[in-house]
């Protein structure tokens, strides 16, 4: 009975009724009784309650949040911190050490991205965001999507990872396979790309990834990846995680990959799965009928633009 009047909510009010019954009766049983609560709970109020002189306003409910906070950040560092960020664009690993090595301090990466958020550095960026010019492309080349597929560890093999480029208009693929994912191999793949598709490339798409652009600043022109698109004269626009625009296109060809080449492929060589994954994309752009694309081939669907009419064979290595 008492547990359940105490999970109803409790007033100073009520405690003040506890404290006046129990003045004129001087019987805990029965005050306890009387309003369906625990002795334990009556002499943490009744001790409040005359440690304070009787006064009402002890009765009310304290804040639980610690007077003192020794871990806070301080003020200084705070600034440091956005001092930094505006300086240099790095991301909260960067920061950390930086303030390690020049001031001995280290607050941790989610402290420093509660501070990038609290002062609303995370949208001081260059970052383009998903613009009705960017969704809707018109033309083949206008958005790239590209992607990277881990090869699962189930596999005979776990250390592949499969670069993806498809072009959102025509759904054409160009891929090729590494075995790290890193900035170094993203970037050779974007010059392979370029290679292979037969138009140019207005705009890249990928991911918020870490070997694509920094998580705390999306799309900001001082990463590697970023800054080499650009100097290649195209644009970088990142899909930000829980966006309503996504590489929906690269990410559901990877689990056609998976269900119609990986799970069935018996060759895991390294250079040996180079030429089965260039002969399968091969077959995806030039012999693959998709229902979305009417029933053509990405190859047949590029041939409709006027400037496309002639199409190689597409090669991917």
């Amino acid at each position: 009975m008492a547990d359940t009047m105490e999970s109803i909510p409790i007033t100073a009010s009520d405690r003040l009724l506890w404290m006046q019954e129990y003045e004129q009766c001087s019987n805990v049983n029965a005050v306890c009784q009387k309003y369906g609560i625990s002795r334990k709970t009556f002499y943490k109020w009744l001790k409040r309650y005359l440690s304070s002189r009787q006064d009402p306003d002890s009765l009310s409910e304290h804040s639980r949040a610690p007077h003192r906070s020794p871990m806070q950040t301080t003020r200084e560092t705070s600034l440091q911190i956005q001092q930094l960020r505006n300086e240099t664009g790095y991301g909260p690993r960067k920061i950390r050490d930086i303030l390690l090595s020049k001031h001995g301090i280290s607050p941790s990466e989610r402290t420093i991205w509660k501070i990038f958020q609290r002062t609303q550095t995370v949208e001081n960026t260059e970052f383009k965001f998903m613009s009705e010019h960017y969704t809707n492309p018109v033309v083949p080349g206008h958005v790239i999507q590209v992607g990277v597929l881990t090869i699962d560890a189930s596999l005979p093999v776990s250390h592949i990872v499969q670069y993806t480029a498809m072009d959102s208009i025509t759904r054409l693929r160009i891929v090729k396979i590494y075995k790290t994912h890193s900035t170094l191999n993203a970037l050779d793949f974007i010059q392979h790309m370029r290679a292979e598709f037969p138009f140019p490339i207005v705009c890249v798409q990928t991911k918020t990834d870490t070997v694509f652009t920094s998580i705390a600043n999306p799309g900001r022109k001082s990463h590697a990846f970023t800054a080499n698109i650009h100097t290649m004269g195209m644009t970088h626009v990142v899909v930000m995680h829980g966006g309503m625009v996504r590489n929906r296109k690269v990410d559901r060809a990877h689990r056609s990959d998976i269900n119609e080449f990986y799970t069935t492929n018996t060759q895991w060589e390294f250079e040996g799965l180079g030429k089965q994954v260039q002969g399968y994309i091969d077959h995806y752009n030039n012999q693959r009928k998709a229902s979305e694309l009417g029933n053509k081939t990405p190859a047949e669907v590029l041939r409709t633009y006027n400037d496309y009419k002639t199409v190689k064979q597409f090669h991917s290595a």
